[in-house]
């Protein structure tokens, strides 16, 4: 099993975005020496190396609200690995996959 190990991450947040043209594909790529990631939006400060890139619905403006009291703290969010069953590797080790993505529970 391949995983992100902490010694990428310099590598990883040493990347550089792209906007434009690659692979036949518009949009804002990550590139990461010789690795093109798309996205369809740039993720700052960089994106999550985790996480495949997803479409985002546009945002539609709402009407004001009442202030309301603040809530109790939340309990963290379950980490993830994203498994690419075509390629039998996980994300970011395949930038794309044909067939959707399987969440994995991270395993420290």
């Amino acid at each position: 099993m391949h995983r992100f190990h902490e010694h990428d991450y310099g590598r990883w947040r040493g990347g550089r975005w792209y906007n434009g043209y690659h692979a036949g594909r518009h949009g804002w790529w990550w590139i990461v020496g010789p690795t093109w990631y798309w996205y369809p939006a740039p993720v700052y400060p960089y994106p999550d190396p985790y996480a495949p890139p997803v479409a985002v619905a546009p945002v539609v403006p709402m009407a004001p609200m009442a202030p309301v009291a603040p809530a109790a703290p939340a309990t963290p969010p379950q980490s993830y690995w994203y498994w690419c069953p075509d390629s039998g590797q996980y994300y970011p080790y395949v930038p794309e996959c044909r067939s959707p993505w399987q969440q994995v529970p991270a395993r420290p």
